[in-house]
């Protein structure tokens, strides 16, 4: 199977707590494209389906156009030959075909492991402030910047909605997209959050936003995880009953959790943010250093 591959790469100071935890993978990075895409080979990808999302006891649906790794090590290997990163938070990890009969347009996207603080309250969602999260994001930037600078890498210019956090009822999902302006390139992030009995399960969707095909695809593959993505039997949010855990925080706070903007410390979600601070805060504005394009065929 032939697919493309375009990513962002993330810091590795903040994660070396993670990367200490781990020790089972091959730890070479960087590695010459050709290396690279020779050990991407050896990995376990999967077309399967459904595909089966380990932690989150759900199934995603589809018709071929997903490529993944659903086990825990294979995406720990991919995590580190792709950017040196090993941070033991990710389920799932997939290249996505809009068009399964056309392999040069795809884009990836993963998940992370389903968080089961309890069932989320959306009853605070007119306290979501699409503007002022956007805003401390930006403030986030500026000081990321900083770091960038020292390791020469390229800087943020500008970070702005392209859809603004929306609650789908019917659903119970939570998306939305932003677009980072770096100096000759912009991307776009779309996160997606599929609400569960006792959970939730949080996707990225990463994609160039000047690359009309990417573009394109992100918002079909939102359509897709909407429709597709189903938590197992009684684990829906559909099948909450009284006596079940509850999360300790709202709706309101989740957005800005995954957003990773410092209001959510106030909202009294700080040990949620921990698990993922720096990851959430750093990796959308990471300049694209290791831009690897390329196809391989996979038997």
């Amino acid at each position: 199977m032939i697919f493309t591959k375009s990513f962002s790469i993330l810091c590795i100071f903040p994660l070396l707590l993670f990367t200490n935890l781990f020790a089972a993978i091959d730890r070479t990075y960087p590695l010459a494209d050709e290396d690279y895409w020779e050990k991407i080979e050896t990995l376990n990808f999967s077309s399967a389906n459904p595909a089966v999302l380990r932690s989150q006891q759900a199934t995603i649906t589809h018709n071929g156009e997903l490529y993944f790794l659903n086990n825990e090590d294979s995406i720990r290997q991919y995590d580190f030959w792709s950017f040196g990163l090993d941070d033991g938070l990710k389920d799932f990890y997939s290249f996505y075909y809009p068009d399964p009969s056309n392999n040069d347009v795809g884009i990836q996207f993963y998940g992370l492991l389903f968080n089961d603080d309890g069932y989320i309250k959306i009853d605070d969602w007119d306290q979501v402030k699409p503007d002022d999260l956007l805003n401390e994001k930006k403030e986030n930037a500026k000081i990321n910047n900083e770091i960038r600078k020292e390791r020469g890498l390229e800087t943020v210019e500008d970070v702005v909605w392209v859809e603004k956090p929306t609650l789908d009822k019917e659903y119970n999902m939570i998306s939305y997209s932003f677009k980072v302006v770096w100096g000759n390139q912009t991307n776009i992030n779309t996160f997606v959050l599929m609400l569960g009995k006792s959970g939730y399960t949080e996707f990225e969707i990463l994609a160039s936003y000047e690359n009309e095909d990417e573009f394109k695809a992100s918002k079909q593959l939102i359509r897709h995880l909407k429709q597709n993505f189903k938590y197992n039997t009684e684990l829906e949010y559909k099948d909450y009953k009284p006596g079940d855990k509850v999360a300790a925080y709202g709706i309101a706070a989740l957005v800005a959790t995954s957003l990773g903007v410092k209001g959510l410390a106030k909202a009294g979600v700080l040990m949620l943010a921990l698990k993922k601070f720096w990851f959430i805060l750093l990796f959308p504005f990471i300049f694209l250093f290791r831009l690897i394009s390329g196809k391989s065929n996979k038997k």
